[in-house]
């Protein structure tokens, strides 16, 4: 398939799509099925440096058709989104001995409160972005560049980022994208999740009412599945909606 590297076209196999290869050997992709995959099986562990010094190497996950490297150099990403706030926390670490990563360049990425990716905000949160010719990233559409962000580990390997908790969009549970560079090549792209409560909580309130509950979840989430459960991706959070989140993880990285 013209435009995917090995890694992204592992996921979308197994993610429950359905491709058919033409005599010209061109595959024709008819639907990516991100529902019925049952992730109840997984025991996804996580660590965050806030309550503990152990780690784990992270679980890869597709990077997603909305990246736009090196969007902004910043800490807040917010630019005014309404919702509820949320401080992204992160350290990253070297996954074989739990030793910090400093200088690591750190690339943060989400929707909005609506489901709306910056730079792509005439694609509707309801269709599923992917079509021909299936080349991920996609060209961005136009030049707003709302909650993106990036920024480089300290002597800590620490980066912290002021945000909103993200809403849901076709086909797929709330998430955040994270993507690690070290001496300018990547070294992981991995995606971060909430609690199911903390979904839940968020769901009744201003603005993300207005969307409703999403039919996508933890249990049946696709990228979930192929990531055998998100090891090292999901959050430890506090805090409560009325009042904003904290959510802490720590990233381990391969040697």
């Amino acid at each position: 398939m013209s435009g995917f590297d090995p890694v992204r076209r592992r996921f979308l196999l197994g993610a429950g799509g359905l491709f058919v290869v033409g005599a010209t050997g061109c595959e024709s992709f008819l639907r990516w099925r991100m529902t019925g995959r049952d992730n109840s099986g997984f025991s996804p562990t996580s660590y965050s440096f806030e309550d503990t010094d152990r780690c784990l190497l992270t679980a890869e996950a597709i990077e997603g058709p909305y990246f736009i490297p090196r969007a902004e150099m910043r800490r807040d990403i917010r630019e005014g989104k309404p919702g509820i706030p949320l401080s992204l926390r992160l350290r990253v670490v070297d996954a074989s001995g739990c030793a910090p990563v400093a200088g690591a360049l750190v690339e943060v990425w989400h929707c909005d409160a609506l489901g709306v990716y910056s730079g792509y905000t005439d694609a509707s949160p309801d269709e599923f972005a992917v079509s021909p010719p299936w080349t991920w990233p996609l060209e961005p559409s136009d030049a707003t560049r709302f909650l993106r962000g990036f920024q480089t580990t300290d002597a800590d390997g620490r980066v912290d980022f002021d945000t909103i908790f993200p809403g849901w969009y076709t086909p797929r549970v709330q998430h955040i994208h994270v993507k690690v560079l070290t001496d300018g090549e990547d070294a992981l792209t991995t995606q971060l999740y909430f609690p199911d409560e903390v979904i839940a909580a968020a769901d009744p309130t201003e603005p993300y009412v207005q969307r409703g509950a999403s039919p996508y979840t933890n249990r049946n989430d696709g990228v979930i599945h192929e990531s055998g459960g998100a090891d090292g991706g999901w959050l430890r959070i506090s805090g409560d909606v009325t009042k904003g989140l904290a959510g802490s993880v720590t990233l381990g990285l391969p040697s």
